[in-house]
């Protein structure tokens, strides 16, 4: 058997450990031919275009959204129920122990920096958690309110938890107002302080003690628009007559500001800061938003932010990771849609939105206008 060696394009071997002596002609090592740029795209357009007939299978879409769907709930399940677990038994022992104020002392002058929340019966019992992180930022706010609904709580302090009331004593405020739902979180602190700074947060989620001077220092830059943590993209579906409502997690890895736009769809959340005058006068009309889209109260509050001409600014991520795994989940598994709590998703967005478009059909010449928002795909009104 011949020895191991390189092999030429003629045929014949040289060994390795001598060196061929006839040299006469010229060899060449045997090469692959070298595939040009053209055929290459052509060769990826062809992959594409058989992945794409693969999709389009009757099944494999179906078996492709459970999958990534499962996926995302597993990761969401190992996220929130191992990696950032609340303990709350921790937390009630620290509100006992907290020894000084949450509040801005001295207070600042017009317009003040207000914190405004909402709960229900349900939830009322964990409520002193968010409190708690709302009370201990590294920037103090000049008040912290949570509205709740005279007729959900008949007796008023009573039905509420010792650790809420306990909270009282280090600038908690609990006012009592009619029940607009979700909307109680940003309605009545704007019909009672219209002139301030309203920055609205969720009564589910614990937040990091660094949440709230982001937006209060991008106020400071620019105190006309409104600052969101997280936000997402209002955008159209071809050959639909409604806008729709794309996931917003690809925010997340946002190493800078996002540009202001009208089409930013800010979710108050997770953080959401309102100048004085940055929503249009009718957002104060429970007739029309509980009637229309009773369910979903930041989609009420972006059309009239955009009716009124505001522009919502997307303020770069914590770091790579974004804010949302810092937002701890008070209960992991209502975020998680565990049980019968209904899901928000994109058919119940666009639902949602149908009704306010035919009642305002002016936003999308205002979303269609912003140059930002066709930068990112925006497709209103064409």
């Amino acid at each position: 058997m011949p020895a191991s060696g390189r092999i030429y394009i003629d045929g014949s071997q040289e060994s390795i450990g001598f060196r061929q002596t006839n040299s006469q002609q010229k060899r060449l090592p045997a090469t692959f031919p070298r595939t040009s740029r053209s055929e290459k795209q052509l060769l990826r357009r062809e992959i594409v275009e058989v992945l794409r007939r693969l999709w389009r299978l009757p099944g494999v879409h179906h078996v492709g959204v459970v999958l990534y769907n499962g996926l995302h709930r597993g990761w969401h399940i190992f996220w929130h129920c191992w990696v950032t677990r609340l303990d709350l038994e921790k937390i009630r022992k620290q509100v006992f122990l907290l020894q000084e104020s949450g509040l801005a002392s001295p207070q600042r002058c017009s317009p003040r920096l207000i914190v405004s929340f909402t709960s229900f019966p349900d939830r009322i019992s964990e409520v002193f958690a968010v409190a708690y992180s709302l009370l201990t930022q590294s920037l103090k706010p000049d008040a912290v309110i949570l509205w709740l609904a005279e007729e959900e709580f008949p007796h008023k302090e009573k039905d509420l938890p010792q650790e809420l009331l306990h909270l009282q004593s280090y600038g908690l405020s609990i006012q009592w107002c009619e029940n607009l739902l979700s909307y109680k979180k940003l309605v009545p602190a704007l019909r009672q302080y219209p002139e301030d700074i309203i920055v609205t947060a969720d009564d589910d989620i614990y937040y990091p003690p660094d949440w709230l001077e982001p937006l209060y220092a991008a106020y400071l830059t620019d105190p006309t628009s409104i600052q969101t943590h997280v936000a997402g993209v209002i955008e159209e579906k071809e050959a639909e007559d409604i806008p729709q409502w794309t996931r917003f997690w690809h925010w997340y890895d946002s190493k800078k500001d996002k540009p202001l736009s009208h089409a930013h769809f800010q979710f108050g959340g997770f953080g959401a800061l309102y100048p004085p005058n940055s929503l249009h006068p009718d957002v104060l009309r429970s007739d029309i938003f509980l009637k229309e889209c009773p369910l979903d109260d930041d989609i009420w509050f972006w059309f009239m932010a955009v009716r009124n001409g505001t522009r919502i600014r997307c303020l770069a991520a914590r770091n790579f990771c974004g804010w949302l795994p810092y937002c701890k989940e008070i209960d992991p598994a209502r975020s998680l849609d565990i049980g019968n709590r209904p899901r928000l998703s994109e058919r119940r967005i666009a639902a949602d939105l149908t009704p306010l478009i035919r009642r305002y059909p002016e936003i999308r010449g205002i979303v269609s206008k912003d140059c930002s928002c066709k930068r990112h795909g925006s497709r209103l009104a064409k």
